[in-house]
């Protein structure tokens, strides 16, 4: 798979340098949901939550059921101040994963 170039970069926190990598890939698969969903871990860990959270949301297009990735957009929202955006998400999380408690409580 492309994006294993990208996680050993990811393995050693080292996101900076994982991001041009994981970039590459989905110019070139942008159907490959999975390096959408470390490069918003990547963009994430950097502190660049409005870029985590549009990358979650491509990944959420392709993958909707996703309750982790709804739970790291979610965070990615809260965290940059969009909360009615994050409740917004963590409603579709809890849609899927009902007795998800830490949903549940972030809400």
């Amino acid at each position: 798979m492309l994006e294993l170039s990208a996680k050993p970069r990811l393995n050693v926190r080292d996101y900076a340098a994982a991001v041009p990598e994981l970039e590459r890939i989905v110019s070139l698969q942008p159907s490959h949901a999975e390096a959408w969903s470390l490069l918003g871990d990547a963009h994430y860990n950097l502190g660049q939550l409005r870029t985590a959270a549009e990358d979650y949301a491509r990944h959420l297009a392709l993958v909707p059921r996703d309750v982790e990735a709804h739970r790291r957009r979610a965070d990615a929202l809260y965290f940059q101040g969009a909360f009615a955006d994050a409740v917004t998400e963590l409603d579709a999380l809890i849609a899927l994963a009902p007795d998800d408690g830490p949903a549940h409580a972030r809400r």
